[in-house]
């Protein structure tokens, strides 16, 4: 079957909890199929059906971008809305975990969780729709999503039973149980590939310590997790175990701190680097903060011919920046891990001793993501962090979709419930290309592509 893409709305980012979700979209009216699909202005001058007007950051066209143009309600999420009931009342914003989280940049885009509680929920799940929908055939969509625990955890691996994808239009799901001959599968990306950066401390105070043997012990069991937790779903666990590449930095003086084994899938080479940073000695003082932000880049411009790529960085140390010029290198090195929260996973281990929790808990992506150990307890920790890790493959999946909707601007709602957790999101999707004629269109084909 081909497969005919159209763009259909930017990145959205919805945290809900069961039973609530909340979504202001752009896309509303937009008529044109070019690039950008609207110009500055309103109505057709803009490339925009209506009297809707161009968002010109996003090339979207929108109901509304001030309420002046509302005709007496308010512009909220670029749609115009009757708060006159108290419906815009801002919601209670959730707690930050360790710092303010920037907001969502994304015109149209929401969160929303019960009572204002998101991060802290324990049964919440963020769901992530980070590409637009593809239209596939002529009643075909293709939705790409990922899930998250909203406290930063990961998420359970997914039946098809515990998914739900809804027919907005009606209220019912797309399942084959009502007219028109809608259905949907749940299914994995083609593809994808993992990639982790190892930054091992191999400074004086290591050797001093004795704890070099531990560091190597710590690796080597995160290389035989590979990436796989012991509950894996069969075939993920088939691709994980070939899509799996580490990188190792070192971590010492600064003239030390360099990139010792770019990403490999061979645990013999990787075994080869650690035994000549063994034989090499100890490394100096600690250049933390150079070292952090040379393996976030070194994550950050991996790439492969995969539909789907997670990356990791996990950084080991048992001191503190040693090298000078901290502070200047320390905001650096904080925003370095900003910029990249969305495509890196950071993790951080402190070894018991002499070093600054506070400095080394704060590279790490989230509290959750920071651990402290004995030397003889690094071998556990990276067991356990090499299961999260690989969890990073099990929160993306791919539905396939036949739809009989063929007019107007509508959306579906991915539910998610596993008993547990559960979540919703609300995704627009184009029509211009669809005819509402499901009999030649199998969900099955378009998750795979074919």
């Amino acid at each position: 079957m081909k497969n005919d893409s159209h763009r259909a709305a930017p990145r959205l980012f919805v945290r809900a909890a069961a039973g609530l979700a909340a979504l202001l979209f752009i896309g509303a009216g937009c008529d044109t199929g070019g690039d950008p699909p609207c110009v500055a202005g309103q109505g057709e001058a803009a490339g925009c059906a209506g009297d809707n007007v161009c968002h010109v950051e996003s090339g979207y066209c929108v109901e509304c971008l001030t309420s002046e143009q509302c005709g007496g309600q308010t512009c909220r999420g670029y749609v115009c809305v009757d708060c006159s009931d108290g419906a815009c009342d801002p919601a209670e914003p959730a707690d930050p975990i360790e710092e303010p989280a920037e907001p969502v940049s994304t015109p149209g885009a929401e969160t929303d969780c019960v009572d204002g509680q998101c991060a802290d929920d324990d049964s919440c799940l963020a769901i992530d729709v980070a590409r637009p929908v593809t239209v596939v055939g002529s009643a075909g969509l293709r939705v790409e999503f990922s899930i998250n625990r909203c406290d930063g955890r990961p998420a359970p691996l997914l039946e098809e039973a515990q998914v739900r994808i809804i027919n907005d239009e009606r209220g019912i799901a797309f399942d084959g149980s009502n007219e028109g001959g809608s259905r949907s599968r749940l299914g994995l990306p083609d593809s994808f590939q993992l990639f982790s950066v190892l930054v091992l401390d191999f400074s004086d105070s290591i050797f001093a310590n004795g704890a070099q043997d531990d560091v190597v012990a710590g690796v080597t069991r995160y290389l035989q997790q590979l990436l796989v937790p012991d509950d894996a779903d069969p075939e993920r666990l088939a691709q994980v175990k070939k899509s799996h590449q580490v990188a190792i930095v070192s971590l010492g003086r600064p003239d030390a701190v360099r990139l010792v084994r770019p990403f490999t899938d061979s645990p013999a080479d990787i075994t080869a680097s650690l035994n000549d940073l063994i034989d090499g000695g100890a490394l100096g003082s600690t250049d933390l903060y150079n070292a952090y932000t040379l393996a976030l880049r070194t994550a950050a411009m991996a790439s492969a011919d995969s539909e789907l790529i997670r990356r990791a960085v996990i950084v080991l140390t048992d001191g503190q920046h040693e090298a000078g010029d901290a502070e200047n290198l320390r905001r650096a090195a904080l925003d370095a891990r900003r910029e990249n929260l969305d495509d890196v996973e950071i993790y951080t281990i402190g070894i018991r001793g002499d070093y600054n929790e506070s400095l080394v808990r704060e590279l790490a992506s989230s509290p959750q993501h920071f651990a402290e150990a004995g030397a003889d307890e690094i071998a556990e920790q990276f067991r356990t962090i090499a299961t999260n890790v690989a969890q990073l493959a099990n929160r993306n999946y791919v539905v396939g979709v036949c739809t009989p909707v063929a007019l107007g601007a509508p959306t579906l709602t991915i539910a998610v419930d596993t008993g547990d957790f559960s979540g919703r999101a609300t995704v627009p999707y184009p029509t211009d290309m669809l005819n509402g004629d499901t009999t030649r269109c199998d969900p099955d084909q378009i998750i795979g592509g074919d």
